[in-house]
């Protein structure tokens, strides 16, 4: 086996709303060491401390010093000020905008740190190491508690001018004006087709009385309905629920044939939480995109669907990848 010194080590780190991942990976994508923990959001002001204290922590598991390192990537729930070097917008996680500072950071850690969007390295990660491997032309959805998108234009990853390609979930898909979304607009996808919005729609049918198995499996307690609450209902068959998810997946198939309209993509990666539901939703999705879509519906292309292998770990073999990919 190839020294550390000779094969090249980085870190790659994902923050997300609920946990922080952080991972020393090698040069072939391989992990060598992996730490989880919460997320700070009673104290902000942690989340600093626990940023460089969750990077030096694996380096130790893996036995590497700081030096020996590429350099820390970072997968972040939003988008970089890239001149500023602060959170510009991330709505899901609001407390980390008033903390993170990227130049504080890599002066303190004396290492570059390159930083992207989470959707970009979980699709940096498939696309390297996942189920995007080989492919010239792709695009990776996450489907949770938003809705994310990566797009890879000629084997490459494409950011767009100020690194916010990709806002997936900010699709216009009904500007009815009943829901607010954290964008500060009225009818994106993620208000109707995210974890939350499902959630939201088991929620109101239980309120308003409705005869369905969701309400059974909380007690009849509507506040306790959760989007996995909605899926565990719709696989036992209930027709409600299953209504819920398909139209959801419906929603998500429209913006995809949007995607595809536009990018031509060999390959679709569907990743996050809800993905994990399988045909459930998945089914609806591909069914809607091929319906929507001239280029599909036509026979002009074909694009294969796939679920994402990587799981959890995608995000931080995507963020170490930025750091080898910035090697000077």
């Amino acid at each position: 086996m190839d020294s550390i010194e000779e094969s090249g080590v980085a870190i790659g780190v994902d923050i997300g709303g609920t946990n922080l991942r952080a991972a020393v990976v090698d040069q072939s994508g391989k992990i060598l060491a992996f730490t989880r923990t919460r997320s700070p959001i009673a104290d902000p002001m942690q989340g600093h401390d626990l940023l460089v204290q969750a990077i030096r922590t694996v380096a130790t598991q893996a036995n590497v010093q700081l030096s020996q390192l590429q350099g820390v990537g970072l997968g972040i729930p939003g988008w970089l000020d890239r001149l500023s070097g602060r959170l510009a917008f991330a709505p899901k996680m609001a407390h980390w905008q008033q903390i993170f500072d990227l130049d504080r950071l890599q002066q303190e850690l004396a290492l570059p740190i390159y930083v992207e969007s989470d959707p970009h390295v979980a699709t940096l990660g498939e696309l390297w190491v996942g189920a995007g491997r080989g492919s010239r032309h792709l695009i990776m959805i996450t489907l949770g508690t938003g809705l994310g998108c990566g797009i890879v234009v000629d084997g490459k990853l494409y950011v767009g001018r100020h690194g916010m390609a990709g806002e997936f979930g900010h699709i216009i898909v009904n500007d009815d004006g009943a829901v607010l979304c954290d964008c500060g607009l009225t009818g994106c996808l993620e208000t109707q087709a995210a974890g939350p919005a499902i959630a939201q729609q088991g929620r109101a049918a239980v309120e308003s009385g409705t005869v369905t198995l969701i309400g059974d499996l909380v007690q009849g307690r509507a506040d306790c309905i959760t989007a996995a609450t909605v899926f565990c209902a719709a696989e036992r068959g209930d027709p409600v629920a299953q209504s819920i998810v398909n139209r959801a997946g419906e929603l998500i198939g429209f913006g995809l044939a949007t995607l595809v309209s536009l990018c031509e993509p060999e390959k679709i990666i569907v990743g996050g939480g809800m993905a994990d539901v399988g045909d459930l939703i998945l089914k609806p999705m591909q069914q809607a995109m091929a319906r929507r879509c001239y280029l599909i519906a036509r026979g002009y292309i074909a694009v294969e669907f796939v679920r994402a292998q990587l799981g959890d770990h995608a995000g931080v073999i995507g963020a170490a990848r930025l750091a080898f990919s910035h090697e000077s």
